[in-house]
């Protein structure tokens, strides 16, 4: 979801994020919610940064559009607006894993001032003393106490962790929530050789990895968490069952629901340990292997038809297979799954100033603004913590189909008019034309148009206005006129009908804060009205029309939109896998004894061939890189004409 800029901010917002120059070398955000005054810092101020690979806003030097790399556009805000006269450097670097991570840490080889690790990782960051408590000072962090989702913010805040010394502690107290997402299956109901009914139905369970009727052509993650957590709900699909089966009949409540699953997913012991080893045993000969980062592609170049995936890769393989006309989906499993946490944590160092502990804690303030986290989603396609207006209203124009009715296009506003090209000649579109659902010949004011100071669009093309123009719709009164009030979604709520393809959508448990107290009041604005949520697919078999889903299928099959923001009942049956820690070493032995044979034959063979093709696979991926992030502007557009 890389370089979709970020859409026109309502007045409400607190923050607005401006290019200062025509060549973007620099950015302006104001920050309204700051109580407080810096001191001026007249000497240089160097903060190093160790995040993963791909997992922040970088500048594309092939879009004139692209904004500086995130890190660049926090030097420039912190000596222009936090007091910095002397100067601010952000040294970035990357690594591949947590564990690679912790072993930097370990050995001393590191200086970082921020690193981004996982929630488990986190727990023995924090056991091993590599970490510290983050304590800011009051208001430093004001950005992620006031746009931060409560209900993601709890859950991580709320994992149980033991210092060193054995005292208790939580999580929350040493991190600052970044990303977080799902694990899930993704795959294709299109692939060669599947039956589309049958592999829609047993997507929503993780038994799917395990049928001989997809031998052969599923590939799961090169992680010993990841694939210890799929076969564990395998393992112990009876429990996790019975479990949700005492949830629906009011035997537990959600909490101790919540509980029980927790418990479940975080076995280690041996005999556990043992039964997962056994599974995947018998998982080896099925699957066509490992990897590490090229699931994602290879579903889309159909080399594979099913993936273990998390959510956030899930939603780039949708996205470009879109590009690519295969119809990829993402299911959460009817039993559960893990929901997972990246955080910002802060290194133990005896060589960091209080200048530099200062100007990292604002670094992370700086992340949490709305406006910055939305660059981050649309760069990464993973789910920020960060709430508020700004990701409200991207979340609408990628998926709310009541986006168009809310704001519409100011003529006046426009540098250029709207043009499409038709059979060879340019239409200069009206202003009723631009809202219509399809541009016709019958439509009055129209004329043919061309300029050559315009870039001749291609066959079919539209010039769609610049997102700043749009403002918002005036209400009508009593006599048909404008009023002084606006439409906002809670105005345009759809009514269900059989006809109607859309789905509500409800996500309160994200953006409203005060989800799950006594003082909730529903909101319809939190609403969206969708059909790129749920995965719904018709065909008529024997001359009958068969549906899905079905009145006896479980919805947990989606699109790009489900795996983003999954509703609060697929949250609420997955579980935060925590650190095995004093049993690290038996799961890690039964891991090693079941990679080091986990290709069968026939896939080893094709292992050779595949290397062959390499660096064909990568130029492929290249280039795709490159268009795949059109698919959300294109449909934002759609949503305007």
């Amino acid at each position: 979801m890389k370089k979709i800029l970020i859409p026109f901010m309502l007045a409400s917002c607190a923050l607005v994020l401006l290019p200062t120059n025509n060549n973007k070398d620099s950015v302006v955000i104001n920050n309204n919610i700051k109580k407080y005054q810096y001191q001026e810092v007249t000497e240089k101020v160097t903060i190093n940064v160790m995040n993963m690979e791909d997992y922040i806003y970088v500048n594309d030097p092939n879009d004139p559009d692209s904004l500086p790399d995130l890190t660049e556009q926090f030097e420039k805000y912190a000596e222009d607006n936090l007091g910095y006269v002397g100067g601010v450097e952000v040294v970035y670097n990357t690594t591949d894993t947590n564990e690679t991570l912790l072993t930097q840490l370990t050995t001393g080889k590191t200086g970082y001032d921020l690193i981004c690790p996982s929630d488990y990782m986190i727990q023995k960051m924090i056991a091993q003393d590599l970490i510290e408590p983050l304590a800011p000072e009051p208001g430093i962090l004001d950005n992620y106490d006031t746009y931060a989702s409560k209900y993601i913010r709890n859950c991580l805040d709320s994992i149980d962790a033991v210092t060193g010394n054995g005292a208790p502690t939580t999580v929350g107290e040493y991190a600052v929530g970044y990303m977080w997402g799902t694990l899930g299956i993704l795959f294709n109901p299109f692939y060669q050789g599947y039956d589309t009914f049958s592999i829609l139905k047993k997507a929503s369970d993780w038994h799917l990895f395990w049928d001989q009727e997809f031998y052969g052509t599923a590939s799961i993650k090169d992680s010993m968490r990841d694939t210890y957590a799929m076969a564990l709900m395998e393992v112990f699909r009876d429990e996790f069952q019975d479990a949700q089966d005492k949830l629906n009949d009011g035997t537990y409540s959600e909490e101790e629901y919540k509980a029980v699953i927790s418990e479940i997913f975080n076995r280690c012991d041996q005999e556990t340990v043992d039964k997962v080893g056994d599974a995947l045993s018998l998982l080896r000969n099925n699957i066509y292997g490992l990897e590490v980062d090229s699931g994602k592609q290879d579903i889309v170049q159909q080399r594979i038809g099913i993936n273990l995936a998390w959510s956030g890769d899930a939603v780039y393989s949708l996205e470009l297979g879109d590009e690519e006309d295969v119809t990829l989906c993402y299911s959460i499993p009817q039993l559960g799954s893990n929901i997972w946490f990246d955080a910002w944590v802060m290194p133990k160092s005896n060589s960091r100033t209080p200048l530099q502990r200062r100007l990292a804690l604002q670094f992370l303030d700086f992340l949490c603004m709305p406006e910055i986290a939305s660059l981050n989603m649309d760069e990464t396609g993973y789910t920020s913590f960060i709430g508020g207006d700004a990701i409200l209203e991207l979340d609408r124009g990628w998926y709310d189909i009541r986006y168009s009715e809310v704001n519409y296009i100011d003529e006046e506003e426009n540098e250029y008019p709207v043009v499409v090209k038709e059979d060879d000649k340019y239409r200069l579109l009206t202003y009723e034309d631009c809202f219509m659902d399809s541009h016709n010949d019958e439509l009055d004011d129209t004329e043919l148009y061309y300029d050559e100071a315009y870039e001749e669009p291609e066959e079919g093309e539209e010039y769609i206005p610049d997102e700043d123009s749009l403002i918002p719709v005036p209400l009508l009164d009593d006599d048909g006129e404008e009023s002084e009030k606006v439409k906002t979604y809670g105005d345009l709520l759809i009514v269900d009908s059989e006809d109607s393809e859309l789905q509500e959508v409800d996500l309160n448990y994200f953006f409203n804060n005060d989800f799950g107290t006594e003082d909730y009041v529903p909101n319809k604005d939190y609403y969206f009205y969708t059909d790129e949520y749920y995965y719904s697919y018709e065909e008529e078999i024997d001359g009958e029309l068969v549906s899905f889903p079905g009145e006896d299928d479980y919805l947990t099959v989606g699109r790009g939109f489900y795996c983003q923001y999954p509703d609060y009942e697929t949250i609420l049956r997955c579980a935060v896998m925590k650190d095995y820690g004093p049993n690290n070493d038996i799961v890690l032995k039964m891991w090693e004894k079941f990679r080091s044979n986990s290709l069968p034959l026939w896939a080893t063979i094709l292992l050779c061939v595949e290397v062959a093709l390499l660096v064909g696979a990568g130029v492929y991926f290249f280039v795709n890189k490159k268009i795949k992030y059109k698919l959300r502007k294109s449909r934002k557009e759609e949503r305007l004409k």
